[in-house]
């Protein structure tokens, strides 16, 4: 026979789960107490004029706890469940006499706060009248839950970093914002700042100048933003504070709100320089991981390279400490980058270039991660048995950095293992390998030329000396050293040991100033001796085939079938072939020497 256990009711003894009612916070054992005159809201705090007449067995007490916390302020006292009374403190005035608060924060808090270094979570339904998000405070808004607030400030500190709140509703957002919402970002320095906005319909406030970029017309001036001017979401922009220590602000104007869901960026691939480049931005007001489910979507792929740049975010005008970096370098497809330590976590309200393939809508959506910490967590590692060299170069003031890497998946003709020097950079130092005419600062080889000569680019820009080392070498083959030639000099110089740097002026700038040799035992091991009798092929900017060879080298130009299309002999040491070649991949043979080349 089935038994039936009836719960018991207003029963102060029961060890069945009961549906007693509380009263002044205190649980109701009298049986038949009457409650009507003083039992105002249910225990999750929701009025009970709402549920009248009660409902049977409604958990429910006095407001007076609650009451007596009226117009108090709260700040966060740890990290945990904005429901929990230990997560919070208390102060009738806001400034003195903190005190673990005896109940949660609500509608009725004259403000609520997080503080650095907590992550509140939003749990169950919840009301807040001002509500702030300090710098390096996180708010997380679970899924299918509400958060209901008069106003909301996200804080930026010049120390502990940016607020950031996760929504992890996925059928819209949960959040509601009946006043002002503002998202504030910390901008040390008055220099160019690369900012955009998380919130919808803000416009550009006074004490910044602004720019946006046209790929199309290859111009920051041709579409000009100004103040009062309104930020679209997903592009970026650069902020130029007129003093230091400034904050930018985004303030919700009629109807705008922090950005959730698909966020639709236009991308063009037109412009007549720095082709394909276009300045977009997280536009979330959280972390944003930029992962590879993201890049090898079939869509995404087609559109864009999985290489995105960015620039640094701390230092002082373009000089020393991590300033010292133009802009950093993160390929999503092999999970490396330029310089060591650069990650896919995109901060909130940070802009970042992506190179298109092609003009297209880019959706930025759920295959994106969106969080509170800037952590690699999700972020698969590079290959650990992949061989590379990193070349780094410093004029004192500022460091570049160029990274060959050999992978048995990597072409030697450009692909996703290859990421190409970002064209803004133009103006600074810089060094860098090329394929065809492409200069690039991630080179992803099939496997490790032994014994010939990889050509290497120098840009000076306004630098007299300079110097140039080996800062990484990883699973080099035993026997084979790191050679450093420089073509102008003629001097070769020993960079195995990654210590050992070559000083030098900047004698010319070329696609060919340096070249690099990974050079066996069994080859001549004096690095005095030049070897010029290796040749160099490239094709030049012009897309014509370049042969740097001894005088009467014989050379034979091949199409991709095979087939010979050019041959001769060399009559000087450095030639260009003048035929207009079409675009495609040609091999270049220089005595016993080949070596394949890209015309576009």
């Amino acid at each position: 026979m089935l038994q039936v256990l009836t719960p018991n009711f207003m029963d102060a003894t029961a060890t069945l789960p009961d549906l007693r009612i509380k009263a002044n916070t205190s649980v109701v054992d009298q049986v038949g107490a009457n409650l009507s005159a003083t039992v105002t809201d249910d225990y999750d705090g929701k009025t009970r004029a709402d549920y009248t007449p009660y409902d049977l067995g409604a958990f429910a007490y006095t407001n007076s706890a609650t009451a007596s916390l009226a117009n108090h302020h709260f700040k966060s006292l740890a990290s945990g469940n904005w429901r929990t009374n230990a997560t919070w403190q208390s102060s009738a005035d806001g400034s003195t006499n903190w005190i673990t608060a005896t109940a949660f924060p609500s509608a009725t808090a004259a403000s609520i706060t997080v503080q650095n270094g907590h992550n509140v979570t939003v749990a169950a339904e919840a009301t807040a009248s001002n509500l702030t998000v300090e710098g390096g405070g996180k708010l997380t808004l679970n899924d299918r839950v509400g958060l209901s607030a008069t106003n909301l400030t996200l804080n930026s500190h010049a120390t502990n970093g940016t607020a950031t709140f996760v929504d992890e509703n996925t059928s819209g957002s949960g959040l509601t914002v009946s006043g002002t919402t503002t998202a504030n970002q910390y901008l040390g320095t008055t220099r160019n700042w690369y900012v955009s906005s998380p919130i919808t319909n803000a416009k550009a406030k006074t004490g910044f100048t602004y720019y946006k970029r046209s790929e199309s017309a290859s111009s920051w001036t041709s579409s000009p933003f100004v103040v009062g001017d309104t930020f679209v979401p997903g592009v970026g922009y650069i902020a130029l504070p007129g003093a230091s220590g400034a904050s930018i602000s985004f303030v919700s104007e009629t109807n705008g709100k922090l950005n959730h869901g698909t966020v639709a960026v236009t991308l063009t691939k037109s412009g007549t320089s720095s082709i394909g480049y276009n300045l977009i931005g997280n536009p979330y007001p959280t972390n944003l991981t930029w992962t590879t489910a993201f890049v090898d979507d079939v869509v995404n792929a087609a559109l864009i390279e999985p290489t995105i740049y960015y620039r640094t975010n701390s230092g002082s005008v373009n000089s020393g400490g991590d300033a010292a970096w133009s802009f950093k370098t993160y390929n999503s497809h092999i999970n490396e980058a330029s310089p060591v330590g650069t990650t896919n976590i995109i901060p909130p309200m940070q802009a970042f270039w992506v190179k298109a393939k092609t003009a297209g809508t880019l959706y930025l959506d759920s295959k994106l991660t969106r969080s509170h910490q800037a952590s690699n967590l999700l972020k698969a590692p590079a290959n650990s048995n992949r061989q590379r060299v990193r070349l780094l170069l410093s004029n004192g003031v500022r460091t570049d950095e160029t990274l060959l890497l050999f992978d048995n998946n990597a072409e030697d003709g450009v692909d996703a293992f290859d990421s190409p020097k970002f064209a803004e950079a133009n103006s600074e130092a810089q060094i860098f390998t090329t394929i065809g005419a492409e200069k690039f600062v991630i080179n992803g080889m099939n496997t490790m030329p032994l014994n010939q000569e990889i050509a290497l680019g120098f840009v000076a820009g306004n630098a007299t000396s300079f110097t140039l080392k080996a800062n990484e070498i990883t699973n080099l083959p035993e026997g084979v050293k790191v050679i450093l030639k420089d073509n102008i000099t003629k001097a070769e110089t020993d960079l195995t040991d990654g210590v050992t740097t070559y000083q030098f002026a900047p004698e010319a700038t070329s696609v060919d100033r340096f070249s690099l040799i990974f050079r066996t035992a069994g080859s001549s091991t004096d690095v005095q001796n030049p070897i010029g009798e290796r040749a160099q092929v490239y094709v030049n900017a012009a897309n014509q085939i370049t042969i740097i060879a001894p005088e009467r080298s014989n050379y034979s130009i091949y199409n991709a079938m095979g087939q010979m299309i050019e041959n001769g002999t060399l009559n000087s040491k450095h030639e260009t072939r003048n035929a207009n070649y079409a675009a495609g991949v040609y091999v270049v043979k220089v005595n016993n020497q080949s070596t394949r080349v890209i015309i576009k």
